[in-house]
């Protein structure tokens, strides 16, 4: 037995002795606690979760008769008697149409104003300087702008002009977790698992599904393979906003600027709600702190939805602005960094499969799924779900943000 000779520190009780008696908090702390905020708007916003049952999801979208169409490839001479304008899709006219030809944004000519007569195939003709507005001339490629109907007194009824609605699908992806314990294991008391290490992995196994559900839902691709599993079974994933949004997206170009962000505003509310989510990458999150000292409206939000929100009151619509720590790089510097989605939430659905034979398919924890003897639990987190991206008009997208000025 050593003895010792002056004062006693706890480096005897530590190193030597190891005596010191060990305080360990009853908790876990995760490196990443919740970056999960597409996942936890759409959980806590009433209607946005909701049971379906098939694992194909559909529904039918449809918009208003086209506003605006396409000269054709003949160059149409500015004079009275040329009366046949060609068009690239002579479906978006009827006889009684008027039209314009508008001018480039920094002309002072007037559009010409023309009435549709006839329809013949990708052939319209026409009554050319309507009310006098003067002639033009009409070049292949040239924007047509349908402004409306003009008819005679006593006129029959006309011809309806009506649009073909479109059927769009998603697919329920099953997500799935499992935990591994021996039995030794999980009777066994342990720091940092105050109900237990089982517990413990299962929820530690459910943020990880989520975390899996958040990325899926931001850049994944609906795919359904009927025989592609690998025992030949159907496997599905859901749709993604990134593979959804086409019309509007903006390339910032490096550098973010403040017209940059109010041209992307004006795409994002072009259609839909005027109050919408903004998912944004930390250095988009920094530019619009800069600018917003004496440039732009930003407050604080109520925290209903369990994250911290900020709003951003824009000139054509209110953004409700929230850090997306997934929006990152790897480590060889590529990624989403740069990045931002506007997100109209009327428009965006989650589904989760609840059938008749197995019950629902929502969140649950499968114990002891493996009985086979053996001394352990093999448990199971579980969730087949499905996101509806709706109307992709509605949603935008930035990315290239590598600086703001």
């Amino acid at each position: 037995m050593a003895q010792l000779s002056g004062i006693r520190t706890t480096s005897q009780t530590i190193t030597t002795e190891d005596r010191l008696v060990r305080f360990v908090k009853d908790d876990i702390v995760m490196l990443e606690p919740e970056i999960t905020p597409l996942i936890t708007f759409l959980m806590k916003m009433g209607g946005k979760y909701s049971p379906c049952t098939s694992p194909r999801i559909e529904w039918i979208e449809d918009d208003y008769c086209a506003r605006w169409a396409v000269a054709g490839s003949t160059t149409v001479a500015n004079n009275a008697s040329s009366t046949t304008v060609p068009v690239t899709d002579g479906t978006l006219f009827q006889a009684g149409d008027i039209f314009i030809v508008p001018q480039a944004v920094n002309s002072s000519t007037a559009p010409e104003q023309i009435r549709v007569t006839t329809v013949s195939s990708n052939n319209l003709t026409v009554v050319r300087n309507v009310g006098s507005t003067g002639l033009v001339t009409i070049v292949p490629g040239a924007d047509l702008a349908i402004l409306g109907t003009a008819f005679e007194e006593g006129a029959t009824p006309p011809t309806a002009k009506t649009t073909t609605p479109s059927t769009e699908i998603s697919y329920t992806e099953i997500f799935r977790k499992t935990t591994n314990i021996s039995k030794t294991t999980a009777a066994s008391k342990h720091y940092g698992a105050p109900a237990g290490e089982r517990a413990r992995q299962w929820a530690k196994k459910i943020k990880e599904m989520k975390i899996d559900m958040n990325r899926q839902f931001l850049f994944g691709t609906k795919s359904e393979g009927l025989t592609s599993g690998p025992n030949g079974f159907p496997v599905r994933t859901t749709m993604g906003l990134n593979s959804v949004i086409s019309t509007n997206v903006t390339d910032a170009s490096t550098t973010l600027t403040e017209a940059t962000l109010a041209s992307f505003a004006q795409t994002s509310f072009r259609y839909g709600s005027k109050t919408k989510l903004l998912l944004a990458a930390p250095i988009v999150i920094r530019a619009v702190h800069s600018w917003a000292r004496g440039k732009m409206d930003l407050v604080p939000a109520d925290k209903s939805y369990g994250l911290q929100i900020q709003k951003v009151v824009m000139g054509h619509g209110t953004w409700l602005l929230v850090n997306d720590w997934m929006l990152e790089n790897g480590a060889g510097g590529n990624g989403f960094g740069g990045w931002a989605f506007s997100i109209d939430l009327d428009h965006l659905k989650l589904h989760y499969l609840n059938g008749n034979d197995v019950g629902n398919r929502d969140w649950q924890v499968q114990k002891d799924l493996i009985k086979d003897g053996r001394d352990a639990y093999v448990d199971e987190v579980l969730c087949e779900v499905g996101l509806c991206v709706q109307n992709e008009k509605t949603h935008a997208k930035m990315f290239n943000v590598t600086a703001f000025t």
